[in-house]
């Protein structure tokens, strides 16, 4: 029997730790998903995957225009406004037109969205807070510097992940 060249050895590493890390990240998601209260504003006011992308894309401060929203998510305007017509319908967003140029319209998060998105917030770092509480400092360190590290590579070399947005 023939030793297996190298190139091929390296490939079958970075294939079992690829097939290892995505087994963690889905058990930590899963987790997260289980712990976390569901991404819902209010009790009863269940939102989309899509809603969630686009609450995600305003900023928890201020208001984003309806191009800018579009951009983000990587929709058309004419879908963005259909989302948005949802969503204020919803409670969840508000919507506002500029003194300077009446047809730009804005949007914003209602106080009940940013009311959630901050309780959101907290609770994930409650959640992680715990996960790293059984490491040292050091170790902390390492951890957090490394998963910044994959966000890094994730912005840069995922199609479309250069728009995710700060969720805070």
């Amino acid at each position: 029997m023939s030793p297996v060249p190298p190139e091929a050895e390296d490939a079958n590493v970075l294939d079992r730790l690829a097939r290892e890390m995505v087994g963690a990240l889905d058990q930590i998601l899963d987790r997260m998903i289980e712990v976390a209260p569901a991404e819902q504003v209010d009790e009863g006011i269940p939102l989309t995957l899509q809603d969630v992308r686009a609450l995600k894309a305003i900023p928890l401060t201020g208001s984003v225009s309806m191009t800018a929203l579009a951009s983000s998510m990587g929709i058309s305007l004419p879908t963005a406004t259909h989302l948005v017509d949802r969503l204020a319908a919803k409670g969840v967003v508000v919507r506002t037109r500029t003194e300077q140029d009446r047809r730009l319209v804005l949007v914003a998060l209602s106080e009940r969205s940013k009311a959630h998105r901050r309780a959101f917030f907290e609770n994930r770092v409650a959640l992680i807070l715990g996960i790293l509480e059984p490491y040292g400092p050091a170790e902390r360190e390492q951890v957090v510097k490394a998963i910044g590290e994959l966000a890094r590579v994730v912005r840069s070399r995922v199609p479309g992940a250069a728009r995710l947005t700060d969720s805070r």
